[in-house]
């Protein structure tokens, strides 16, 4: 793998970034009933939490709220700028296509918006948000990796216990909102263990990184990494029932999975960054891996793709592959039109909140001293 020189990424991640998002493009445009939805259900969003921990810095003292806020507040923005354009367009489509408003959806979506759980993915940004927060103020608290990663597992079981609570609640009337807020504190703590164990991963990503510069070693980390994503094939599906039934007994199954596709996916990048073809395209869609994340799900995205392959075949399985293609070809036009300027806008958006909030926080801290 290798690091570039400019920017200082790591290339290898960008390339997990980009198999990830491949992965959830693939997984959103297939039914549920696929075998590779179970393979894919299983690590996709694991392996994203848990690269967001391999480029977290050493956590050395205790969090500064403000300062933590600041450095990740490009999260919020794109979570608040594209729920907003996903209400504006669910309010158009309804109103131009269907010639009728759902008002009960929207309102339940604006809540979800406001409440921080998330319309469609965008459940992404406020959870990593959390999950991040989460991880470096218990790191600032203890620097003990076992009882850190305990207290992850534990995490995730608590929550666990607290979503099965509610699946047995009513989904109706204010009920709804609770079970929102509820999706909103919940998740973070889920996934607690992905950034955790990201974090702690470090060192052996540099080691892995200094091994694939020889030859020798790169096939080896390729076939291992290879290895492990045959294995969860294996054992997607209980996992899969594990998730929607939440059976406690499949939890230490479900953790196996996740890690062993998350690590599986890092060991074949690390690999692939040795051909420099197919490690650029993969980086091309690992750098803009949020942005597409947030249009491939679009429900216009999504049917214009089964349109398109319907057109070419009805059998079942070549038509979803050929949907899958097309969403991502769309994807990539879009990304190549669009993600400049909607990266320079939310910089700017960045930028002026930065400038607004520096400003009262250095007032606050003039008077506390003065």
């Amino acid at each position: 793998m290798e690091e570039a020189k400019q920017s200082g990424r790591i290339q290898a991640i960008d390339i997990s970034k980009g198999i990830g998002i491949i992965c959830v493009v693939i997984l959103h445009s297939i039914p549920a009933q696929s075998p590779l939805y179970n393979v894919f259900v299983t690590f996709v969003m694991p392996l994203f939490f848990f690269l967001s921990g391999t480029v977290i810095k050493e956590v050395n003292s205790k969090i500064d709220v403000y300062d933590f806020f600041r450095k990740n507040l490009k999260l919020l923005t794109n979570y608040f700028v594209c729920s907003g354009i996903y209400l504006v367009l669910e309010f158009f489509v309804e109103f131009l296509l269907l010639k009728s408003i759902d008002f009960t959806t929207i309102a339940v979506d604006i809540a979800a918006t406001v409440l921080l759980s998330g319309i469609n993915v965008l459940w992404f940004f406020s959870a990593l948000l959390g999950d991040k927060f989460l991880c470096v103020y218990i790191l600032g608290k203890s620097k003990k990796p076992v009882l850190n990663i305990a207290i992850g597992c534990i995490s995730m079981i608590g929550a666990l216990i607290i979503a099965k609570a509610l699946h047995t609640l009513p989904e109706s009337g204010i009920m709804r909102v609770v079970h929102l807020l509820c999706q909103t504190v919940i998740r973070p703590f889920f996934v607690m263990i992905y950034i955790m164990a990201g974090y702690y991963s470090k060192k052996i990503l540099r080691l892995l990184i200094e091994m694939n510069k020889k030859i020798i070693n790169t096939i080896p980390i390729f076939s291992m990494g290879a290895a492990l994503i045959v294995l969860i094939s294996f054992m997607g599906q209980p996992v899969i029932n594990n998730i929607k039934n939440l059976n406690f007994i499949h939890i230490p199954e479900m953790i196996i999975c996740s890690f062993a596709g998350t690590i599986g996916v890092v060991l074949i990048s690390i690999a692939l960054s040795k051909v420099k073809i197919i490690s650029r395209v993969l980086s091309y869609f690992g750098l803009n891996s949020l942005f597409i994340m947030i249009v491939h799900n679009q429900i216009n995205i999504q049917r214009l793709g089964k349109f398109l392959a319907e057109k070419i075949t009805s059998d079942t399985y070549p038509m979803y592959t050929l949907k899958s293609v097309f969403v991502l070809i769309v994807c990539v036009i879009m990304t190549a039109l669009l993600a400049k300027p909607y990266n320079k806008l939310i910089n700017t958006i960045n930028g002026k909140i930065i400038s607004l909030t520096e400003k009262k926080h250095r007032s606050n801290y003039n008077d506390k001293i003065s």
